[in-house]
């Protein structure tokens, strides 16, 4: 498995603003939805993997015909709430409409998303709309529990780099299959926003069949 790290950009103005410490903080480690494809800019705080709005009555649907589908919300809550391009979403609460999607792009009134996804249905419904891009429970996985345990901050001036290390992180495949899964989030549990570190990607979907395991081994986090 080949992996590769990407910063995201808010954790360099969370570490400039001292809002996080990787020497004291707490770092939890999400393995993510198939098809996740993360961006260092939109992939800010834990929000903008999991964010909600609702119940609220202001979200109406638009059919697009040969175009695309929308989602409009008149409180214009959509970023307010973490939502980005890129999220898968649940739809609930709506007469018509409650289904997953991906969200194609996200602007503070409107969510796009792929023709044919849904139907025309104006606002009063109580609607809530969850993202979740975490795998999903099951298999030996547990959301939002994993974290990387104790970390060392060392500074390198042989290589002009920050590096972060932590001990290997397993989960274990038990009763089903864990994933397939295309990377790990790692953020700050600790800081006020939940800063999004970084993104670990496996260099492809990875499925763990019973009763291996995953294992991210002898983690560093780098800063150069």
């Amino acid at each position: 498995m080949v992996t590769a790290w990407t910063n995201s950009n808010h954790y360099k103005y969370a570490l400039k603003m001292g809002m996080i410490n990787e020497d004291t903080d707490t770092i939890k480690v999400l393995l993510m939805r198939s098809g996740f494809v993360f961006n260092r800019d939109a992939h800010a705080t834990r929000l903008n993997i999991k964010g909600v709005i609702g119940p609220v009555n202001t979200i109406a649907f638009v059919d697009g015909g040969g175009g695309n589908d929308s989602i409009t919300d008149s409180g214009s809550g959509f970023l307010t709430a973490g939502l980005v391009a890129g999220n898968s979403f649940t739809i609930s609460g709506s007469a018509s409409n409650n289904v997953t999607l991906v969200a194609l792009s996200v602007v503070a009134g409107t969510i796009e998303v792929a023709t044919g996804s849904l139907t025309t249905e104006g606002a009063g419904a109580a609607v809530t709309i969850t993202a979740d891009d975490e795998l999903a429970t099951g298999g030996g996985y547990t959301q939002d529990t994993k974290t990387t345990g104790a970390t060392t901050v060392t500074e390198d001036d042989t290589n002009d780099r920050c590096d972060t290390t932590f001990p290997t992180v397993t989960w274990t495949a038990a009763g089903a299959n864990i994933g397939p899964t295309p990377g790990a989030i790692l953020y700050s549990d600790t800081s006020s926003d939940n800063t999004i570190i970084g993104y670990l990607d496996f260099g492809g979907e990875q499925t763990i069949v019973p009763p291996d395991s995953l294992n991210i081994g002898n983690g560093t986090l780098r800063l150069a």
